[in-house]
């Protein structure tokens, strides 16, 4: 692995490791989506290093970790857009059915995603498949989402900024697989696109939490007065 690569992964980890860290000081009580996506893509990102860092570099281990890794952190991304979803849809009165509808969408999907591109073997080609699929499903979402943010009665800048931080990241998946599928020479721009997303979108998280941190405190003021 080159020394721009391991840069690049350590700048990742610690901006993870620096969102967990502000997250647990309470947030994580209101976005647990959010909190468990993140979680999964960290232990699941120390995984998939360990394993290209080892003897056998970027080997058959580290391709054995990454099948499962991979489609770990697309499926708790979809857990992660749909909380959010779920939160922006608290004040609806008909929250139950578009709820339901939205669940159901994604189960049928994701699941249709798995079952057609399997066949027999989970090589590169699945993965790059179903990832591209998953990313964009989850882009779907949050795009629902957003429809939700704007129709709601609340403005909660926080929710706007989560769920702005989230689609970017998603987006940049959905491109950077949709490049992989296409061929697999492309992998360098398509990891640039995928990892500058999430550095992004963990950028405007930790923007996200210092506004949260702000407005709790103009809360506890104003009920202390």
């Amino acid at each position: 692995m080159s020394i721009f690569w391991i840069t690049i992964g350590l700048a990742g980890t610690i901006l993870q490791v620096a969102v967990i860290y502000r997250m647990v000081q309470g947030f994580h009580r209101h976005y647990p989506g959010v909190f468990f996506y993140l979680l999964v893509l960290f232990l699941t990102s120390v995984v998939d290093s360990t394993a290209a860092l080892g003897e056998a570099g970027w080997g058959v281990s580290y391709r054995q970790h990454y099948v499962f890794n991979n489609i770990a952190r697309h499926l708790a991304g979809v857990v992660a857009v749909l909380s959010l979803y779920f939160r922006a849809t608290e004040d609806r009165r008909r929250r139950f059915p578009l709820r339901s509808q939205v669940l159901l969408f994604v189960l049928v999907a994701g699941g249709a995603s798995l079952y057609i591109h399997y066949h027999g073997s989970l090589d590169s080609n699945y993965i790059a498949q179903v990832g591209r699929d998953l990313s964009f499903l989850t882009a779907l979402l949050n795009l629902a989402l957003w429809f939700s943010l704007i129709q709601s009665r609340k403005r909660e800048r926080v929710l706007f900024l989560v769920s702005g931080g989230l689609g970017l990241n998603m987006a940049g998946e959905a491109v950077g697989q949709s490049l992989n599928a296409i061929s697999w020479n492309l992998w360098v721009l398509a990891s640039l696109i995928g990892v500058g997303s999430h550095i992004l979108c963990l950028l405007i998280w930790l923007r996200a939490l210092k506004v949260y941190s702000l407005e709790q405190r103009a809360a506890a003021r104003a009920e202390a007065h």
